[in-house]
C-alpha cells in the first residue's frame, strides 16, 4: 500500500510496505504525472529488518548520481555512481566485513580505465585494464600471498603481447607470446629453481616446429617436433646422465614404424615396431646383462603367436602360444638347472589354466586337473569321504 505522507510542491513523499505488514519496504520522492508515479528525488529501499538495501536519487524516473548498496547487517556492499540509469563514474564494493573488494570507472555502463580487485585481508588480487567494458592494455593477476602470478597484455579482450606466469616463490614458471589468445614464436616453461623445463615453438595457437624439455638438473630430456598441433618426425628420450632412453617416429600423435628403449648405460633393452600407437611384429626384451629377457610377436597391440621367456643367464624359463592376447594351449615351464629340462605342462583357454597340468619332479611326474584356473579335486574311489 502507498501513503503520501508529505507534499513539498509538486513533489510527494511515498511509503510502501511489506506485504501484510507495517515494515515500511520503500520511501521516495516523486510526483503524479497522467496517473503515473514517477520517481523523483531522493529514495530508499529497506530489508525487513529495517537495515536499508538501496540509497540514491531518481531524476525524472531515472537512476543519477551516487547509489549506495548495503548487506542485510547493515555493512556498505557497493557505490556506484549513475547516469540516465546507466553505471557512469566510480564504482566501489566491499566485503560483508567492511573491507574493499573492488574498484574502478564506469562509461555508458561499461568498465573503462584501472579496474582493481581485492582478497578480503586487503591484499590485491588483480590489476585489469579496460576499453569500454573490454580488457585492453596489461592484467596482473597475484597470489593471495601478494606475489604476482601472472603479467598479460590483452588487445580488445585477446591475450597478445608477452604473457608472463609466476610461481609463488615469485620465480618465472612461463615466458611467452600471445597473438589473438593463442600462443606465439617461443614459449618457455622453467623450474621454480630457474633451469629451463621446456622449449617450444608456436603459430597460430598450435605447436610448430622443434620441441625441447630439459630435466632439473637443465640436460635434455626429450627431443621432438611438432607440425600444426601434432606430433610428428624423430622422438627422443634421454635420461638424466644424457644416454638416450627411447627412441623413435610419431606420425599424427601415433607411434609408427621402429622403436627402441635403452638402460642407463646404453645398453639395449627393448626393440620393436609400433603401428598408430599400438606394439606390432616382433618385439624382444633384454635384461640388462645383454641377454634376451623375451621375444615374441604382438598383433594390434595384442601378444600373438609363439612367446619365449628367458632368465638371465640365458635359459629358457617358459614358451607357449598367445592368441588375441591371452595364453591358449599349452605352456611348458623350464628347469633352472643347468639340464634346462621342462618341469610343466600347463593346458591353458583364454588366459585361464584349464585342464591337465603335468608337473616333473626328478623324472617323476604328476597330474592335476584345473577348470578355469581353480583345482578340481579327484577323491580316491575308496577314500571315505564321510
Amino acid at each position: 500500500m502507498s501513503h503520501t505522507s508529505q507534499v513539498i510542491s509538486q513533489t510527494k513523499l511515498f511509503s510502501r510496505y511489506y506485504e501484510n505488514s507495517d515494515i515500511l519496504m520503500e520511501e521516495f520522492e516523486g510526483f503524479v504525472h497522467n496517473g503515473d508515479t514517477i520517481k523523483d528525488g531522493a529514495y530508499l529501499f529497506y530489508f525487513p529488518n529495517a537495515n536499508k538495501r538501496q540509497q540514491g536519487q531518481f531524476e525524472n524516473n531515472q537512476i543519477t548520481g551516487l547509489w549506495h548498496i548495503f548487506y542485510e547487517n547493515g555493512n556498505l556492499h557497493q557505490k556506484i555512481q549513475f547516469n540516465n540509469s546507466v553505471r557512469h563514474g566510480e564504482y566501489i564494493s566491499f566485503f560483508p566485513s567492511g573491507a574493499k573488494m573492488q574498484q574502478g570507472k564506469y562509461r555508458n555502463g561499461l568498465l573503462h580505465g584501472e579496474f582493481i580487485s581485492w582478497y578480503e585481508d586487503g591484499i590485491i588480487e588483480s590489476i585489469i585494464q579496460y576499453y569500454s567494458g573490454i580488457q585492453h592494455g596489461e592484467k596482473k593477476v597475484f597470489y593471495p600471498d601478494g606475489v604476482l602470478y601472472q603479467e598479460i597484455q590483452m588487445n580488445m579482450g585477446q591475450e597478445s603481447g608477452q604473457w608472463k606466469q609466476y610461481y609463488k616463490g615469485g620465480s618465472i614458471n612461463y615466458l611467452g607470446w600471445k597473438d589473438s589468445g593463442g600462443f606465439a614464436d617461443t614459449l618457455k616453461v622453467f623450474y621454480d629453481n630457474g633451469k629451463l623445463q621446456r622449449k617450444a615453438f608456436y603459430v597460430k595457437g598450435n605447436l610448430h616446429g622443434p620441441y625441447y624439455a630439459y630435466h632439473n638438473s637443465g640436460n635434455i630430456m626429450i627431443e621432438s617436433h611438432y607440425e600444426d598441433g601434432v606430433l610428428s618426425g624423430s622422438y627422443t628420450e634421454y635420461y638424466e646422465n644424457g644416454q638416450i632412453s627411447a627412441q623413435g617416429q610419431y606420425k599424427e600423435n601415433q607411434k609408427t614404424g621402429e622403436w627402441i628403449s635403452l638402460y642407463p648405460d646404453g645398453k639395449l633393452y627393448t626393440e620393436g615396431e609400433f603401428d598408430n600407437n599400438l606394439l606390432e611384429g616382433n618385439w624382444i626384451v633384454f635384461f640388462p646383462n645383454g641377454k634376451k629377457k623375451q621375444s615374441g610377436k604382438y598383433d594390434r597391440g595384442n601378444p600373438s603367436g609363439m612367446w619365449y621367456f628367458f632368465r638371465e643367464n640365458g635359459t629358457l624359463k617358459k614358451t607357449g602360444r598367445f592368441i588375441s592376447g591371452l595364453e591358449q594351449g599349452i605352456w611348458i615351464t623350464f628347469s633352472d638347472l643347468p639340464d634346462n629340462l621342462p618341469t610343466n605342462y600347463t593346458l591353458f583357454r583364454n588366459g585361464i589354466p584349464h585342464g591337465p597340468v603335468w608337473q616333473i619332479t626328478n623324472g617323476n611326474f604328476s597330474k592335476k586337473l584345473m577348470n578355469s584356473g581353480s583345482e578340481i579335486i579327484i577323491r580316491d574311489k575308496d577314500e571315505n569321504i564321510w
